[in-house]
C-alpha cells in the first residue's frame, strides 16, 4: 500500500461515539504539521482476560469487569451466545454504568 499523502489529508477527524450515537468525541489530526504524532484510545472497561468459552446446558459464567477512571462513564456490553450446530443463537445489550463516590475521615477521639 502507498503511504498517505500530507496533502490529500492535511486535516482529518477522527471519531468515536456510544452506540446509540448520543455520546462522542472528535479527534482533529493535522498531516500539514512536519512533526510525528499517534493517537490512543485507552478503554475504561476491561476484562482480565479473553471472554469466550464453552458453557454446558444450565452452567452460568460470571463476567469481570475492571473499570478506570474518576469520570461518571456508561456503556454497552453486548454477550452473543450460539450453539455449535448453528441452529440457535441469541445476543444481549447489557448497559453498564460507572458512578464515582467519595469518602472522607476524621481523625480525632471517638464521639467528638
Amino acid at each position: 500500500s502507498r503511504p498517505l499523502s500530507a496533502g490529500r489529508y492535511r486535516y482529518t477527524d477522527a471519531g468515536v461515539e456510544t452506540v446509540d450515537g448520543a455520546s462522542s468525541v472528535r479527534l482533529p489530526l493535522s498531516f500539514a504539521s512536519a512533526e510525528d504524532f499517534a493517537v490512543s484510545l485507552t478503554p475504561w472497561a476491561v476484562t482480565p482476560g479473553p471472554l469466550s468459552g464453552r458453557l454446558e446446558r444450565g452452567e452460568r459464567a460470571d463476567i469481570t469487569l475492571s473499570l478506570t477512571g474518576e469520570d461518571a462513564r456508561r456503556g454497552v456490553l453486548d454477550v452473543e451466545a450460539w450453539d455449535e450446530s448453528g441452529a440457535w443463537e441469541d445476543s444481549s445489550a447489557t448497559l453498564i454504568e460507572q458512578v464515582p463516590f467519595e469518602y472522607s475521615w476524621r481523625a480525632g477521639e471517638f464521639g467528638e
